[in-house]
């Protein structure tokens, strides 16, 4: 408990702070992760095909229906609420401690 202690004196005595965060602040709300132990990369599909390549570049200039079909059923965030994080980051924001975001999630939580 003494870390969630100091952490929180550390943001109320800061104001620029910039987050850092990746697929683990959204799985709370739902969304699946890459690697994770239940992770997208560890399905199997229906197309047997490894889902790195069904959300890659090659896959998108080869097969673009294929990719989108697959990205719609598996990436699609709509839906999804934000989560407690989501939200004490939007509360950060809002009173100007929170100078930005950086992290690879792209839907549209934060």
């Amino acid at each position: 408990m003494d870390e969630i202690k100091k952490l929180q004196e550390l943001i109320d005595n800061s104001n620029n702070i910039v987050f850092f965060g990746g697929a683990g602040v959204s799985t709370e709300s739902g969304i699946k992760d890459f690697r994770g132990k239940n992770g997208l990369y560890k399905e199997k599909n229906n197309l047997d095909l490894p889902p790195e390549y069904l959300l890659s570049i090659d896959c998108l200039v080869k097969e673009p229906e294929l990719f989108f079909e697959y990205y719609k059923n598996n990436m699609n965030s709509n839906g999804y609420e934000p989560n407690i994080t989501h939200k004490y980051l939007t509360k950060l924001e809002s009173t100007g401690k929170l100078k930005a975001i950086v992290t690879q999630n792209i839907d549209g939580l934060h």
